[in-house]
């Protein structure tokens, strides 16, 4: 095999590459950018149908840790969405995202500001694995900075079928309470 390139080739790719580069670096972008939290917290979530097909794996511990700095203190169990094993949807689904709001203790979704000491999986998306009809476990974890000191998670399932119909319904976790665990040494037993 015999492959000839000359250094003009190289250098004519080189001066294309720098070229996109420096016009996507200087490029200013033509509309506004807005955070998932706004895009993905609808004020009218408690009109949202919750689902019949979709549910959590297993409920989160009544008592929760928030996560400092420097931390990663994950909500326990880890969560899992998965479709029902008797769904009607078994087979049909094509995809299916889901995403993670943070709500108060009434199933409030919290303002975009407060969601963003929340961190979840890849972007605070998940997409269920269509042969295990489930997600994989989803290491979430909120930041001490939060004030509330009770909470539930809202999922929010976006799906589509193999005949083209698209929907979004929702999973509501338990409610949990986020404790202190930091014990101060009272001093030095003997």
């Amino acid at each position: 095999m015999n492959c000839e390139f000359s250094s003009f080739d190289f250098e004519e790719i080189y001066n294309w590459v720098e070229e996109m580069w420096s016009e996507e670096v200087h490029r200013k972008p033509k509309k506004e950018v807005v955070s998932r939290c706004e895009v993905t917290v609808p004020a009218y979530l408690p009109l949202m149908a919750l689902s019949t097909e979709f549910e959590l794996l297993e409920p989160l511990r009544p008592l929760q840790r928030k996560s400092y700095d420097n931390e990663n203190r994950f909500l326990t169990p880890k969560p899992v969405i998965m479709l029902k094993p008797h769904s009607e949807l078994l087979g049909k689904i094509t995809s299916c995202n889901i995403s993670v709001v943070l709500l108060d203790e009434k199933g409030t979704p919290l303002c975009s500001r407060e969601q963003q000491l929340m961190r979840g999986p890849c972007g605070e998306e998940a997409i269920i694995a269509t042969p295990h009809l489930r997600t994989s476990s989803m290491s979430i974890r909120v930041s001490h900075r939060l004030v509330e000191s009770k909470a539930s998670l809202c999922f929010i399932v976006d799906y589509e079928t193999q005949d083209g119909t698209k929907a979004r319904c929702v999973v509501t976790s338990n409610c949990f309470n986020f404790v202190r665990n930091r014990r101060r040494n009272k001093g030095i037993k003997c």
